[in-house]
């Protein structure tokens, strides 16, 4: 289970490519602090964030569809 604790954004105006914040989660039990970055942008289709952690590069791409009663999300780590 995740649980966001706190999100500081880093950057000013609104979220697209470039935009940066420091987050606090809560991941099986284990809190996690790290800075995220939005590394890629697609409005109202796709955006990527990523982040350094010991030593790796983590990305999330988040791609969004219309679907009949709403969007269908899909998020894709490497």
């Amino acid at each position: 289970m995740l649980r966001m604790k706190t999100i500081e954004m880093l950057t000013a105006g609104p979220f697209g490519l470039g935009s940066r914040w420091h987050e606090t989660r809560e991941v099986l039990g284990y809190v996690d602090t790290t800075d995220m970055e939005v590394t890629a942008y697609e409005r109202n289709r796709s955006y990527t964030i990523t982040h350094q952690k010991i030593g790796a590069r983590i990305a999330a791409v988040f791609t969004f569809a219309p679907e009949k009663e709403g969007t269908r999300v899909d998020i894709e780590f490497t």
